[in-house]
């Protein structure tokens, strides 16, 4: 995933560093702001992977919100920074998401 081409969010995250708990992704998202000021409240995380990128671990995330939209997010670790690739809405619209911003 080149990071530059999806667009950036705010995410409310609880991270968990015990051994012994219930979900096993160490990381839950809660609540996602777009740029355009959407806010989603995640209602349950469906799907949860990582995968190394050179040095970096990136996180996978397919969340159902409490509106009944599914979004897939990144994150990644190294820069810290969290990316929303693709979004179905309740209607069962897909949206795929790219930033305008030209690759030189």
């Amino acid at each position: 995933m080149n990071a530059g081409e999806y667009p950036p969010l705010n995410v409310l995250c609880i991270n968990w560093f015990e051994k012994k708990t219930e979900y096993k992704g160490h990381i839950q998202p809660i609540r996602i702001e777009q740029e355009s000021g959407e806010v989603h409240h995640v209602k349950k995380v469906r799907h949860h992977s990582f995968h190394r990128q050179g040095i970096t671990i990136q996180h996978q995330f397919v969340v159902s919100t409490k509106e009944g939209d599914y979004l897939e997010l990144f994150l990644d670790t190294k820069t810290l920074t969290w990316r929303l690739t693709q979004m179905q809405t309740n209607d069962g619209v897909w949206k795929k998401f790219h930033s305008p911003m030209k690759r030189i």
